[in-house]
């Protein structure tokens, strides 16, 4: 695996395994309130959705690093054909699949699914390509060195057309560089690898305080990419 400018040589296996290690398979699991798991999707995607700021209905969704899936629920009810959720932890994966059939009803369970599997070598075994991706708090969980290869996957399993969704957190003062993850993270950041590959940037806006989780007002805002 190629060397980050600025980075040590990063092992992606070591890296990925604290998801399971660390969190979803530790000392009972990772319980819904605990650390990064914020109990519902973000009001800013719903907010979004309800708008008509993004299109979902009978589009293919995919969102990476959907922790128990809650965003996923979000965009079955906004009437997506498919919204398929992508977790590395096994145990994430489980507690998802839980979650949303406890949650859903037996015709919104047939349109969502979580899978296990890593972010940068997965394929769905029946969609080719996606109509619109979500992406929040998945880009800051990955080292700074995975970015690059982060909007090359992105590139890769969105199809001409489709929309891909940036809630950008933790934005943090300038000055200010703790240590991830999450790893802290600027609108360019985004900007700097999806657009050489093709994307164009529809809107961009930060997002009001009221529709942030708690804790989170003034750290986030909403970035709309379109893969030409």
């Amino acid at each position: 695996m190629p060397q980050e400018e600025g980075h040590e040589f990063l092992d992606h296996e070591a890296y990925h395994s604290r998801w399971e290690d660390q969190f979803w398979g530790k000392d009972g699991g990772l319980q819904p309130g605990q650390a990064f798991d914020a109990q519902r999707s973000s009001p800013a995607l719903t907010d979004l959705l309800q708008r008509g700021g993004l299109e979902a209905a009978g589009k293919r969704v995919l969102v990476p690093g959907c922790g128990r899936g809650y965003d996923l629920i979000e965009f079955v009810r906004a009437g997506a054909a498919a919204a398929v959720g992508l977790e590395l932890a096994p145990s994430a994966q489980r507690e998802a699949a839980a979650y949303l059939g406890s949650t859903l009803s037996a015709a919104e369970l047939g349109k969502a699914e979580v899978h296990t599997g890593d972010f940068f070598k997965w394929q769905h075994p029946t969609h080719p390509a996606w109509d619109v991706a979500y992406d929040y708090t998945f880009f800051c969980a990955l080292h700074p060195a995975m970015r690059r290869d982060w909007a090359a996957a992105y590139a890769r399993y969105l199809a001409p057309g489709a929309l891909l969704a940036c809630l950008a957190f933790p934005i943090v003062p300038a000055g200010e560089h703790p240590t991830g993850p999450p790893w802290p993270v600027k609108p360019q950041d985004y900007k700097d690898v999806l657009l050489p590959l093709g994307f164009t940037l529809v809107k961009e806006y930060a997002v009001p305080a009221e529709l942030s989780h708690p804790g989170r007002g003034g750290k986030e805002a909403m970035l709309l990419f379109r893969k030409d």
